[in-house]
């Protein structure tokens, strides 16, 4: 990102293709991380090959602060719309749960090296609807794209319930075009 704008020959197109897919690739390596190991390191910026310290070994922000540094660089990049909404969604998605959400139980003493709270002890039900709305925009961005999210087969007539859930099931792994 601090070079692509003195690669020999780029147009500005590309830089802003290419910066815009750079951005988004940071955004979802860090998501990545933040699935696996909860609370993580945020990367803001390129960091010098002879730093030292704080900048060189920088600790661990708290959860939310993940979240949110996440969710809004997946709004400033993508390779389209449509995949950035959708990972920015179930990345909220996972913010509001118990498991994330005010989960004193497990989190209490889950702290980084200067003691500062890594997962909030709080339960917030505005996470909830952060949420909802981001499903929402992931949805509308895909049907705006021309995408459906599922189509389901007819199931014969007369079936329970089970059995449909079955057809449906089988349909869109074995045989959906």
């Amino acid at each position: 990102l601090n070079r692509v704008e003195s690669v020999p020959g780029i147009s500005a197109a590309e830089i802003t293709d290419f910066s815009s897919q750079a951005k988004f690739l940071i955004a979802y390596y860090h998501y990545l991380l933040l699935r696996l190991y909860g609370p993580i390191v945020l990367i803001d910026r390129e960091i010098p090959l002879d730093a030292t310290g704080e900048l060189a070994f920088p600790k661990r922000r708290p959860y939310d602060e993940c979240v949110e540094w996440i969710a809004d660089r997946l709004d400033d990049g993508a390779p389209t719309r449509a995949a950035a909404k959708g990972i920015k969604s179930r990345m909220l998605l996972y913010a509001a749960s118990p498991l994330f959400n005010g989960n004193s139980e497990y989190y209490s003493d889950f702290k980084n090296k200067d003691g500062e709270q890594l997962i909030s002890l709080q339960y917030d039900k505005e996470k909830w609807k952060k949420a909802l709305d981001a499903a929402e925009d992931a949805i509308n961005e895909a049907h705006a794209a021309g995408h459906d999210l599922y189509t389901h087969l007819q199931a014969p007539v007369g079936i329970s319930d089970a059995e449909k859930g079955y057809f449906n099931h089988r349909w869109s792994l074995v045989t959906m075009p």
